[in-house]
């Protein structure tokens, strides 16, 4: 699974929405660079035995949500263009 890594802005921008087992598997996955193996043999919910195909469902649809608020609130893109019209000022 290719990672995309426009996730980890999505994820600081909108991780507040997901819900706390999505957000954690994101970071796990984004952040702190697990494989799906590591994320299902380590998911502190209680749910043992969850397949490496469910962790990979969950962040799959996060990642979708992600993708889905950015295209309709569009905040990253108008972050990123207030940054690039900061940098020009100050250049």
């Amino acid at each position: 699974m290719a990672k995309n890594l426009d996730i980890t802005v999505y994820l600081d921008f909108y991780g507040e929405m997901l819900t706390d087992k999505q957000r954690e598997y994101l970071d796990y996955y984004y952040n702190d660079d697990l494989s799906l193996s590591e994320i299902a043999n380590n998911i502190p919910y209680g749910e043992k035995g969850r397949s490496r195909q469910a962790v990979r469902d969950v962040i799959k649809r996060a990642e979708a949500q992600l993708i889905e608020m950015e295209e309709k609130l569009g905040l990253v893109k108008r972050f990123v263009s207030v940054q690039e019209g900061l940098n020009e000022i100050i250049e």
